[in-house]
């Protein structure tokens, strides 16, 4: 997979001293810089100039707010780490950067696009990637490396699939993006986009958000002499606290299950789930999420015939719902 250079593992990577890896991963660009890109680049201004016609017809019926622009680094690109929660995530990242006047490739997996997704996504400039193959992702991580160096941010869903749990603030970061920090030296922008939901049961997906938060977090430099890992953990840990707190400016509270309306939950996340754009593939997806040891392994909830959410694949069942919904009348 390349001349001249002995491709190591991440484990192997970790036993190197903090100089041997500056050294490999001097070699690593070196290689990135000799790949080729065949890509076409014009998707994300054609998505810019397609962007108030969208939200002319209410295809698009959210605000875009930004927060922390002055911690961008002017100079040079960046490796924006950025949460992952519904369908407009690339879309709406790509017309931010455009209004900041920033370029950017985003990180995206295919496998679970139809061809026409597909073809658009490339015309964007994506890094695409087939998750189920090793070699994919690595060469994801290359090729995004190369684009970097020639002036593009890269844009990296780090959670790898969508967070659809109703309390937790993010799942783990792959250690993708350190990777690609380490051979770039560019720096890490943890990011949080947060969709702000309307306070009432709507029928249509894009009736759901009020407005789109993102906020931009401080920079964070390569680090040779922490692992990868406990890089990954950081940033996790940075972008939970971001996210924690622009739900507490917007009054948003989800510190327990007690918090969430369990009929709410479930018909805005089968809405996220199921637009004429997407459709999400849950127990496939859930897959791609990586759990420590002790930690729940969940992401979606469904309500049980108790009328109490529990883990397991978010399914719209009229039944219970018209139950509790009934029960819920005879209270008021």
């Amino acid at each position: 997979m390349g001349n001249n250079i002995n491709f190591l593992s991440d484990k192997e990577i970790e036993w190197l001293t903090p100089s041997q890896k500056k050294a490999y991963y001097s070699k690593l660009k070196d290689y990135c810089l000799g790949l080729k890109d065949y890509q076409l680049h014009f998707g994300q201004d054609l998505i810019h100039h397609a962007y108030p016609m969208l939200e002319k017809y209410k295809l698009i019926n959210f605000e875009i707010e930004i927060e922390g622009e002055e911690n961008i680094p002017k100079d040079t690109p960046v490796i924006f780490v950025v949460n992952h929660s519904n369908s407009h995530d690339i879309f709406t990242m790509y017309e931010a950067l455009s209004r900041l006047g920033r370029k950017a490739s985003a990180m995206v997996a295919t496998d679970c696009l139809n061809p026409i997704t597909t073809a658009i996504f490339s015309a964007s400039n994506a890094t695409t990637l087939d998750r189920t193959i090793k070699e994919s992702r690595e060469s994801a991580v290359f090729r995004m490396a190369h684009k970097a160096h020639f002036g593009y941010d890269s844009v990296i869903f780090g959670e790898s699939t969508w967070n659809l749990h109703p309390t937790k603030l993010m799942h783990n970061i792959k250690k993708g993006p350190v990777k690609i920090q380490a051979i770039t030296q560019f720096p890490v922008l943890p990011t949080i986009m947060e969709y702000i939901e309307v306070d009432d049961f709507v029928q249509k997906e894009q009736d759901l958000y009020i407005k789109c938060v993102i906020r931009f977090g401080k920079a964070r430099e390569p680090n040779y002499e922490e692992s990868m890992s406990n890089q990954a953990q950081q940033i996790t840990e940075a972008m939970a606290a971001m996210r924690e707190n622009i739900w507490k400016n917007n009054n948003i509270k989800r510190e327990s299950l007690d918090d969430v309306e369990p009929i709410r939950y479930i018909l805005g996340t089968v809405l996220k789930k199921n637009t004429p754009f997407f459709k999400y593939d849950s127990a496939k997806e859930f897959l791609y999420l990586f759990f420590k040891d002790g930690e729940p392994r969940e992401n979606e909830y469904y309500i049980n015939d108790s009328g109490i959410l529990v883990p397991g694949i978010t399914k719209k069942d009229d039944k219970i719902i018209s139950k509790i919904l009934r029960r819920r009348s005879n209270y008021q």
